[in-house]
């Protein structure tokens, strides 16, 4: 079973602490699934905003342009529109340019 090292960022005592963080094969699976997850609902975010109006309803928007593409339900739109894709998708690139310096 392999195990990789990841250098994740805590906050203590109001000072960033490095720490290591092992992890196994299954969790370094999941952290890239989180990844192209999040990947997606940005795609999903982006095909929104092009389409979203003030006079257009979400329904609508989900319906004609959307599900076509994506065929995803209201309550995943909504999960998708209250995600912090930029912010978490920030935080796995901190932890990669990390983790690509730690094998160098």
């Amino acid at each position: 079973m392999g195990v990789a090292f990841f250098y994740i960022p805590l906050l203590c005592c109001m000072d960033i602490c490095p720490i290591f963080v092992y992890m196994t094969r299954s969790q370094s699976q999941q952290f890239g699934i989180k990844k192209n997850k999040l990947l997606r609902y940005k795609l999903i975010l982006n095909l929104y905003k092009e389409h979203k109006t003030e006079d257009i309803p979400v329904t609508v928007v989900l319906r004609k342009y959307i599900y076509p593409v994506y065929p995803i339900s209201r309550t995943t739109l909504y999960e998708v529109l209250n995600t912090p894709v930029e912010k978490q998708l920030k935080e796995i690139k901190a932890i990669e340019d990390s983790q690509l310096k730690m094998a160098i």
